[in-house]
């Protein structure tokens, strides 16, 4: 696996944010291969926002240096199929 200082996004494999999926156009969330092929990197909201689900966070004591990213399931759903098509 390649140093996380040599990563960079080879190309986005979701679908582009459109419509409801991205309101602001700005913090949209996405999911990108990277070069070292066996990662992928995604942007999504850090889940903090919800109480019920905050507390589900605490419960699961995610590792130090870990955090929880919440994405759409259709972001992700539309990363699979970006998938494929490079397969």
């Amino acid at each position: 696996m390649e140093s996380s200082c040599h990563l960079r996004i080879v190309r986005r494999i979701d679908s582009p944010p459109e419509g409801e999926r991205c309101v602001t156009g700005r913090t949209c969330p996405a999911v990108f291969e990277l070069s070292d092929e066996s990662l992928i990197a995604v942007i999504g909201n850090l889940q903090k926002a919800m109480s019920s689900q905050r507390a589900m966070i605490h419960r699961r004591q995610l590792p130090s240096g870990k955090t929880l990213v919440v994405i759409p399931r259709q972001t992700l759903l539309s990363a699979l199929s970006g998938l494929d098509r490079a397969a």
